[in-house]
């Protein structure tokens, strides 16, 4: 007799297979592909926990488990992620988002909302998650965003669209500030955001297996995790009207040489905001 599958069996399976693999979040990354499988709320799983599983849906999950087991990150396989409370696509051209930039989102929504602030520029855009979010959450708000890969773009483009903000999320292709050639910016933007590529090429050999998934192009920084800081400032002042704001993502083992890089551009450091585990993640400086 074949063996019977329900939700909670597979459920329990799963997450002490993926503990014996080493897999962070065992229970939680079976729940939330199995949920994916379902289409339903991991909360549905334990509400339904004795409902018997398909064999084309026992069939896809497997698949999905093998493909965790390896260490390709959930958000790949699903091709999803929530951010800021709103649903995003995301696929190997776009870096994942994670919660910790929901800080720097949240630091430029009180700016914003102290600011009155209606323009702002976003350099890296991956996902499209913060400039998203910042006009999803901030009705009034244009955000010019950048990237210098277009398959990514093509990504922020379909989540504007799905987070039906796409007439206020204005995409360009390009490096740095060079793609916004031709939108007369110079000197109107409130607010310049960005969370760059900040790992050194030395650290490559300390990262998680699910980070060398990611486009290193968004992972990496420079010998020193800093040429992107240091690019972004030379010209965020020209950008800036004065009285603006540029509120970066951080690498916080890096925190003091990146305010002497935005010091050095005469920025004055407005605060500096702790992450989840107390480390110094979010810097905002002014004008």
């Amino acid at each position: 007799m074949a063996e019977t599958w329900t939700i909670g069996r597979m459920i329990d399976w799963t997450a002490e297979y993926f503990e014996r693999n080493n897999i962070p979040e065992s229970r939680i990354d079976a729940e939330v592909l199995l949920s994916h499988v379902l289409d339903c709320p991991r909360l549905e799983l334990y509400v339904k926990k004795d409902k018997e599983l398909s064999k084309n849906d026992i069939s896809k999950f497997k698949a999905f488990v093998i493909e965790r087991k390896n260490r390709k990150p959930v958000s790949y396989i699903t091709g999803e992620r929530e951010f800021m409370g709103l649903k995003f696509k995301v696929n190997p051209h776009t870096l994942i988002p994670r919660p910790e930039t929901e800080l720097l989102v949240e630091e430029v929504l009180k700016i914003v909302e102290n600011s009155k602030a209606k323009l702002v520029i976003e350099i890296g855009t991956g996902s499209g998650n913060i400039a998203v979010s910042i006009a999803k959450l901030s009705p009034a708000v244009t955000v010019y965003s950048a990237d210098s890969n277009i398959e990514t773009l093509r990504v922020a483009q379909a989540n504007a669209d799905l987070n039906g903000v796409s007439d206020r999320v204005i995409l360009e292709h390009g490096n740095l500030f060079d793609a916004f050639k031709g939108e007369c910016l110079e000197g109107k933007a409130d607010i310049i955001v960005s969370n760059p590529p900040y790992v050194a090429y030395s650290e490559k050999g300390l990262l998680a297996p699910e980070l060398l998934f990611e486009p290193q192009s968004a992972l990496f920084g420079g010998d020193d995790g800093l040429d992107f800081y240091k690019a972004i400032m030379c010209d965020a002042g020209k950008y800036l009207k004065k009285g603006g704001y540029i509120a970066f993502e951080m690498n916080s083992a890096k925190s003091s040489q990146i305010q002497k890089i935005i010091t050095d551009a005469g920025f004055k450091i407005e605060k500096v905001v702790n992450d989840y585990s107390g480390l110094e993640r979010i810097i905002i400086a002014s004008k």
